[in-house]
């Protein structure tokens, strides 16, 4: 089995990041970092908000879409497509970082909030890699196409093809980079432990969730310290709404209320474009499975510079020079054609 050699210089971290999720000195908004952002300039009306340490709860819905799509179409141009860097999922799951009104008892925190932060400062490619891996300098030193987590950088994915890297954050996704099978199945989940997947609390933040494929049981949970409560209890990341009792799913003008955990959950399957389904979860362990698609998608796909990206019957669009990027492009990936804006 080819193993890859990777080179790793300085450290990982986010300092090089104006942090817009946390109370700074100076208070920043979204206007001081991004000027030529829309609702900014000579001309823009007030939002009447600043940056606090729930700064996500400061933006407008339309504000909150507007950072989710540029953050991931620079993620899908600068580093690569793959996994949940693949624009539709990737939007869905930034609408719940920054619009509060999503997943309100289940808020992101911690590095998440960081990555996230740091990536509505981009104006490079430089400055995406930084957002994902510090002043690192990686490289692949082996040919062929492989994955791996990045050593000595908890939660990095790293994709090398023909010696070109790419790196996925999984704290992104309020995840850790997990590598079962090998190097076989390398991907982001609840834990790093090499042991087999059993579902459940594995300690008091690590949640694992087996989800079997052609290549056995893999582990799609969460790193519960990157979300609401921040525990892991009876085999869920349990938020922050009050003690309850049931499972069954809700559903008011496509809001769903349950009961996850034993503590209340509410999910807005509206703000994500989706409709809510009443019942038991799909994926007992992921609240936002009471959403589901309801579009007829098939697959991703290019329309001069806009990029149109289909996942879970959910289609996102995204004029990519709008975003400062380049024409829209379909690339052949391991997990079939991704649509990606062109590098800036």
């Amino acid at each position: 089995m080819r193993r890859p050699l990777l080179s790793a210089v300085a450290s990982i971290g986010f300092v090089a990041c104006v942090d817009l999720f946390h109370a700074t000195d100076d208070f920043r908004t979204l206007c001081d970092s991004r000027p030529d952002a829309s609702g900014c300039g000579a001309d823009a009306q007030p939002r009447g908000a600043t940056m606090t340490p729930e700064a996500p709860c400061s933006l407008i819905p339309s504000e909150a879409k507007a950072e989710a799509e540029r953050a991931c179409s620079w993620l899908g141009a600068c580093e690569s497509p793959l996994g949940s860097h693949q624009f539709s999922l990737c939007v869905t799951k930034a609408l719940a970082v920054f619009n509060c009104d999503v997943t309100p008892e289940q808020r992101a925190k911690g590095k998440t909030l960081d990555l996230w932060s740091c990536l509505t400062t981009v104006n490079r490619c430089e400055d995406v890699r930084r957002c994902l891996v510090g002043d690192r300098v990686d490289a692949c030193d082996t040919p062929g196409s492989y994955l791996g987590c990045l050593p000595n950088a908890p939660g990095v994915r790293f994709d090398c093809v023909n010696k070109v890297i790419s790196f996925e954050h999984c704290a992104a996704w309020g995840q850790t980079c997990v590598a079962h099978n090998g190097r076989s199945d390398v991907h982001c989940g609840g834990s790093m432990s090499p042991l087999a997947c059993i579902d459940g609390c594995i300690s008091s933040t690590a949640l694992r969730a087996c989800v079997t494929n052609a290549q056995g049981a893999r582990d799609e949970g969460f790193d519960c310290a990157l979300r609401g409560g921040g525990k892991c209890e009876s085999g869920k990341c349990i938020g922050t709404g009050s003690a309850c009792t049931g499972t069954s799913t809700s559903c008011i003008n496509d809001v769903a209320t349950l009961c996850f955990g034993g503590h209340s959950q509410r999910i807005n399957c509206a703000t994500l474009g989706m409709k809510c389904s009443e019942g038991e979860l799909t994926r007992a362990w992921d609240p936002t499975s009471a959403c589901v698609g309801s579009g007829a998608c098939t697959g991703d796909r290019c329309a001069g510079d806009t990029l149109f990206s289909c996942n879970s019957s959910v289609e996102r669009s995204v004029d990519c020079s709008a975003v400062g990027l380049g024409k829209c492009t379909l690339i052949e990936t391991t997990e079939g054609t991704r649509a990606a804006c062109g590098k800036p």
